[in-house]
């Protein structure tokens, strides 16, 4: 492995010292949503929002592509469990009477 990229044992070492605030470095990641990734798995912002079985597909694989190709400060090995959760951009805006309307 590249030796400028943290093993998961330096990740966890340099959360560690960042949670006792004794860290030689400010841990770094990037956090963003599946809209940015829906393109990448040829899915529109209409079908993700509306069909629950392609938001868990897509999340899943987000998180997945994210792990492979991300340089950051987050553990690379995979989780035994995979969290997904339901988008709710729009919820509030929708619950107090905004029309919504995808594009």
């Amino acid at each position: 492995m590249n030796e400028c990229i943290p093993s998961d044992d330096e990740i966890r070492k340099l959360w560690e010292d960042y949670h006792k605030d004794c860290h030689k470095r400010v841990p770094i990641i990037f956090d963003f949503d599946e809209q940015f990734l829906l393109p990448l798995f040829n899915c529109s912002f209409k079908n993700y929002y509306t069909d629950v079985k392609t938001q868990v597909d897509i999340q899943l694989k987000s998180q997945k592509w994210i792990k492979e190709n991300i340089i950051q400060d987050r553990e690379k090995e995979f989780p035994e469990v995979w969290e997904v959760t339901p988008p709710s951009w729009m919820d509030e805006n929708e619950f107090f009477g905004a029309e919504i309307v995808i594009q």
